[in-house]
């Protein structure tokens, strides 16, 4: 199924705040990870129900699945939902950042 992709303003602040970090340490290595971060991320649109259930959806009664994308030590963690024919894209975050709880913002 073909999805639209909508991508929540959280969401798109994690990817810029993820992107200046590496930019001030190398500009290539911050512009080559944009650019396949957001490949993945549209990956989605068609691909959406292959990833599993993030570890936290149960804990916070929300189906929000996961997509994890990088190497061992630098891998992000792609946290979205499936709403009809859509695919909300709520967080990117680092794999070494803690679950989302119940407080955190997802919209």
């Amino acid at each position: 199924m073909k999805y639209i992709l909508i991508v929540q303003p959280l969401a798109s602040a994690d990817i810029q705040e993820h992107y200046q970090y590496l930019f001030e340490r190398s500009p290539q290595a911050a512009s080559g990870w944009l650019v396949e971060i957001h490949k993945v991320i549209a990956e989605l649109s068609e691909f959406a129900e292959w990833h599993p259930m993030a570890p936290e959806a149960g804990e916070l009664e929300i189906p929000i699945r996961q997509l994890l994308h990088g190497r061992r030590g630098n891998k992000h963690r792609i946290l979205y939902i499936i709403r009809k024919c859509e695919v909300h894209v709520l967080h990117v975050r680092h794999g070494k950042k803690k679950p989302l709880a119940k407080d955190d913002e997802l919209a």
